[in-house]
């Protein structure tokens, strides 16, 4: 064989090796020492990860590669996190406790404890003031004053059900406004007062599982998982809830959050496929995908747990939670999202004199 047909092979190899970029790989993983995955929020500031157990009572506190730093016990049914805009306080629901509770993220110590006579769940802060789900319809705590002032029932004329999760969103960069999903039902409200004003309401042909507002305050991104529609991230305007192209991905879409930059982190519950799809604004074509490995002990891979997804806020990296048959969590630190993955392409002869 001359030389000229065995580089001809050898590139052609190449070409069918690396002509196509597959799915990536987490750069980090660390089993989560937690029996249950209620929400998770990342602190930029201190490099630090805040996963909350319900079943468990409990808030861990890892790096960004996973390892455990501290673990903040008694907080039964503890679900929805959220950060001050400083990052000097992580506020927790602890539904049943019926209270929030703020903790100091550079010493990782409970410094309030605030009863709102209602169990709470998701939690969001838009202009200082904690925002917060509790069974169908929405509240307020306060802390800037001498007393907390908690104001509850605040959902207007939108008809939230029950027998579904209630999802709260809002962007630092689009202060007063916060946007709730539940089942089909979706409304936005201007919260620059004290109070919530609904500016508008809507529903959707499916359930959301996960909300989120872009930073530039133009749409409100939901995940669905019906497939009499298909599967995927859907987009609606902020302004008027008209249905806008969406982020199609696999089957079944289970979380959504945008970064600052407005990159778009999808999940979906895909034991044979892609498990975090990333997107840049507006495109269709995800310029990243994750793959869990497997884990258990099925033919099925890992699967990502309901909305737990979460951007860095330089959104260097996406922070997963995985889940495997075994009931094992994992903290999978996604490095790289929005950075495409390269692909070589060789053309060679098909012969050679």
């Amino acid at each position: 064989m001359s030389i000229a047909t065995t580089l001809a092979v050898v590139l052609s190899s190449a070409a069918l090796a690396a002509g196509t970029a597959g799915p990536a790989s987490a750069d980090s993983a660390k089993v989560l020492p937690v029996t249950s995955v209620g929400d998770i929020v990342v602190d930029g500031v201190h490099r630090r990860v805040y996963v909350s157990d319900p079943t468990g009572g409990k808030i861990v506190v890892t790096d960004y590669t996973g390892a455990v730093r501290a673990t903040l016990t008694g907080l039964p049914g503890v679900s929805g996190l959220a950060l001050s805009a400083d990052s000097g306080q992580v506020y927790a629901a602890v539904k049943n406790g019926n209270r929030i509770v703020s903790v100091e993220t550079g010493t990782y110590t409970q410094t309030a404890s605030y009863p709102v006579g209602a169990a709470p769940g998701d939690l969001e802060v838009v202009d200082g003031r904690i925002w917060f789900a509790h069974g169908t319809d929405i509240g307020s705590l306060d802390v800037s004053g001498a007393e907390p002032v908690v104001h509850l029932a605040q959902r207007g004329d939108v008809g939230f059900s029950g027998g579904f999760g209630m999802y709260l969103a809002s962007d630092p960069a689009v202060p007063g406004v916060l946007a709730v999903g539940n089942g089909g039902d979706l409304a936005v409200y201007d919260v620059s007062a004290d109070g919530a004003a609904l500016r508008v309401k809507g529903s959707m042909d499916t359930a959301v599982r996960q909300i989120d507002l872009t930073p530039d305050g133009a749409q409100v991104l939901t995940s669905w998982g019906d497939p009499e529609y298909g599967y995927g991230i859907g987009a609606y305007a902020a302004t008027d809830l008209a249905e806008q192209t969406g982020y199609p991905i696999d089957a079944y879409p289970n979380a959504v959050r945008v970064a600052p930059d407005g990159s778009v982190a999808g999940g979906s519950s895909s034991w044979y496929d892609p498990d975090v799809h990333i997107h840049r604004p507006g495109d269709q074509t995800p310029v990243r995908e994750y793959d869990f490995p497997n884990t258990g002990n099925s033919s099925g891979a890992d699967t990502l747990v309901e909305g737990a997804l979460a951007w860095a806020p330089d959104a260097s990296q996406v922070f997963a939670v995985s889940v495997n048959t075994y009931g094992t969590y994992t903290l999978r630190a996604l490095s790289d999202p929005t950075k495409e993955l390269p692909t070589l392409k060789v053309s060679a002869p098909t012969k050679s004199d």
